[in-house]
């Protein structure tokens, strides 16, 4: 990994005007809709699948014992394949297996729940590993997004716009949790997980290099 070029004026320092610079890069609007939607129907979920463990009558034990060993274990041993598989794949093609996996894992989860409401806190298992596949495709994507002269606050940026539209949808997602029920909200997250997908897929996303094609340089990608 090259260090990256030292600043060569006050131009080149982290400002508000870079960060609005940052948003005028060529195709930056299509790469900020798949940013923000990958994870966010993994989020909608998280919170009333934790409801609905208490509503079950599951134990406070119990309940630490999946959140806090399970779930997350699940979402590590996601992650460490995940990130292994992202560093040796093209990013198109690791980009497109893992939306596609989560797709999958949701639907799973919407068929759990429907069929096996007292079942429910096993769909932990398959949303934090969703989670693991998440973190690694975004976090990958976003380095290789930021510009060469300042990457850590081009991905800082990027990961604050996750998590800041995540929290302007958290009330919203209660609503239709407190309103229609746990179902259907799941049926809008498989439904919201099908747009970072489709957009990998009919879109041309400025994605950078594998591992193995660090011959490409950041320089040329960002000029792409």
């Amino acid at each position: 990994i090259q260090e990256p070029p030292p600043y060569r004026s006050g131009t080149d320092r982290p400002s508000f005007r870079q960060s609005f610079k940052f948003f005028k890069q060529p195709r930056i609007g299509r790469w900020s809709i798949f940013l923000v939607t990958f994870r966010l129907p993994l989020m909608a979920t998280i919170l009333p699948l934790q409801i609905s463990m208490v509503d079950n009558g599951m134990s406070p034990s119990e309940i630490g014992v999946w959140l806090g060993l399970i779930a997350l274990s699940t979402a590590m041993i996601m992650s460490f394949f995940s990130g292994f598989l992202v560093s040796i794949w093209q990013r198109r093609t690791a980009f497109v297996t893992f939306a596609s996996i989560k797709v999958v894992m949701l639907v799973l989860l919407y068929g759990l729940v429907s069929t096996a409401h007292e079942k429910s806190h096993y769909g932990l298992i398959l949303i934090w590993g969703a989670a693991g596949i998440s973190d690694v495709v975004l976090f990958a994507g976003a380095m290789d997004r930021a510009r060469p002269a300042m990457p850590g606050f081009d991905f800082s940026i990027q990961v604050g716009l996750i998590f800041f539209i995540q929290t302007l949808a958290e009330p919203l997602w209660g609503q239709i949790v407190d309103t229609s029920g746990l179902l259907p909200m799941l049926g809008i997250a498989v439904a919201l997980s099908t747009v970072p997908l489709l957009v990998l897929l009919l879109v041309k996303l400025p994605l950078g290099p594998s591992l193995g094609n660090r011959h490409t340089s950041t320089a040329s990608f960002s000029s792409k």
